[in-house]
């Protein structure tokens, strides 16, 4: 093949339809595919991705709008960069050893025992709205055994201030907001992009704020923008 190779990709598909899509990305125009980002469209069934779906050339994979249970990302041997919604315990067993994960909207807790497999290849650990306690808190630790993560960012996990200096002892970077009450409150939905839903407004500061969004994720806007609708 020596017409051209697609570095990056990408794809907005129901739950159902990605299967589909394997021709797509079994073409060897994608052999040498390193970033993908899968955004579902706006239906209540979660992406499911089998084994051999994703080229294993792959260093960055993004999946908005939750991953199905039982999938497998275990074939993707160059993975650096993982970001999942909703994922189950059987599809994070699967995680192979990245440097930077984000892990978003997790339900099932103990997220730290179950990423016990890999949390000593990551570096970067982003969680947003993944339910914490003080003593997941000290699982990470134990699962460091004296290591410091490179960052941390938690965003809506529960935890409180007073918690700030233990995560501190963890990494060299620290991103971490104390709860807003009101932010659940607020929903917005961007004139331009209906496809994304119907986003939950997370932050509001210094004239910006952080949107996210069902079908693309973590969005920052001007306060005024015009685009933007917020109800409540």
């Amino acid at each position: 093949w020596g017409i051209g190779f697609i570095r990056k990709l990408e794809i907005m598909t129901g739950a159902e339809q990605l299967a589909k899509l394997a021709p797509v990305l079994e073409h060897p125009s994608c052999r040498l595919l390193e970033a993908l980002q899968i955004n579902r469209a706006f239906r209540p069934t979660p992406v499911a991705i089998s084994r051999d779906l994703l080229p294993r050339s792959l260093r960055r994979l993004e999946v908005f709008g939750g991953i199905a249970e039982g999938s497998d990302l275990s074939a993707l041997p160059y993975l650096e960069h993982l970001q999942l919604e909703e994922p189950s315990s059987e599809t994070l067993a699967t995680i192979p050893r990245v440097a930077r994960l984000e892990l978003r909207r997790d339900s099932f807790g103990r997220v730290f025992e179950r990423l016990e497999h890999c949390l000593p290849h990551v570096r970067e650990l982003v969680l947003q709205s993944v339910p914490l306690e003080l003593a997941d808190v000290g699982v990470l630790a134990r699962l460091l055994d004296g290591r410091k993560l490179a960052r941390l960012a938690l965003e809506r996990c529960g935890l409180t201030k007073e918690d700030r200096p233990l995560l501190e002892t963890l990494c060299d970077e620290l991103e971490f907001d104390a709860p807003n009450p009101s932010a659940g409150a607020v929903t917005i939905e961007h004139a331009n992009k209906p496809e994304w839903g119907r986003g939950t407004l997370v932050r509001e500061y210094d004239g910006k704020i952080d949107v996210e969004f069902p079908s693309a994720g973590k969005k920052t806007f001007k306060a005024d923008a015009p685009f933007l609708r917020r109800s409540r």
